[in-house]
Parts: structure tokens; C-alpha cells; sequence
């Protein structure tokens, strides 16, 4: 992760390690890393104010999953808005002083698409986050939501 600007973040890349059941089926041990070139900006990090706007542009993301095999595809750009410094979020996780911003995919297989998330200002953890489709009060396409934070 890079601050540039200060205060906002960009990723370089990302490594996941997983392991665990499905269905009382174990899934076999995995590693994906992510990277991304140029790094991909995805706004405010340390700072915030209500209304502040970014713009995401597209990006050359590489993912390599062992076992697996690599692939290379663009990211979708997108537009961001910070919508609220301090709002109440509860999860099975606990209740939460979050910031919370909305992005709307500006391009790419998700044009128009909204995604809403909020983010603990105290732990700089993802609390939530919601994927609309496109349009006034879009189906939900996916989301998340903290269960427990050790």
C-alpha cells in the first residue's frame, strides 16, 4: 500500500492464503496474489470529508493462484464519494463508528453499478459493503459483512 496523495491509498497487490470446508468437503490450501500496475488508487485512507470525490481509473490487474494458473485482465474505473465521516454500523461483529463511501462503476462490465461500504475509522477494517446493478434501487449483486474482528 502507498500514500499518494498523502492520506489516500493506493494498492500494489494483494495476497490471499485459504484453506477450510465447503459443504463438510475440505478445499484444498490455496495462495492468490494480486498485483496491480500502476497501482490501483482507491482513495481517502486517514482522512476524510463528507462529499470529497475521486476518480479510480483502469489498471492492469494480475492475479496468480497456486494451484491454479495466472490471469491478466483491466480493472473497471470507477468514481467515488465519501458519503458520511461518522455513521453507526452494527454486524454480528459489534457496532462501529464507520466512514462510509459510495463508488459508482464508470466503465467496464460493471458500468453504472454501486458499490456502498464502510470502513471502521477506528480499526481501518472493512465492516461492510454492498454491490448494487445499475439504476435506482439496483439488485443486490453481492455483499459483506463482518462476523467477528480478532
Amino acid at each position: 500500500m502507498l500514500l499518494n496523495p498523502p492520506e489516500h491509498f493506493e494498492i500494489v497487490s494483494i495476497e490471499d492464503d485459504t484453506s477450510g470446508e465447503a459443504g463438510g468437503f475440505p478445499l484444498p490450501d490455496s495462495n492468490t496474489v494480486t498485483t496491480y500496475s500502476p497501482a490501483l488508487y482507491s482513495g481517502p485512507f486517514t482522512r476524510w470529508c463528507e462529499g470529497e470525490t475521486w476518480t479510480t481509473p483502469s489498471v492492469t490487474e494480475t492475479i496468480v493462484t497456486t494451484p491454479g494458473g495466472t490471469s491478466t485482465e483491466s480493472t473497471d474505473p470507477w468514481d467515488g464519494i465519501v458519503e458520511s465521516t461518522s455513521e453507526s454500523v452494527t454486524t454480528p461483529a459489534g457496532t462501529f463508528d464507520c466512514v462510509c463511501s459510495e463508488i459508482t462503476f464508470s466503465g467496464g462490465s460493471l458500468a453504472g453499478a454501486t458499490t456502498r461500504q464502510c470502513v471502521s475509522k477506528d480499526l481501518g477494517v472493512l465492516i461492510n459493503q454492498e454491490l448494487r446493478a445499475p439504476g435506482p434501487g439496483g439488485e443486490i449483486l453481492g455483499s459483506f459483512e463482518a462476523t467477528d474482528i480478532n
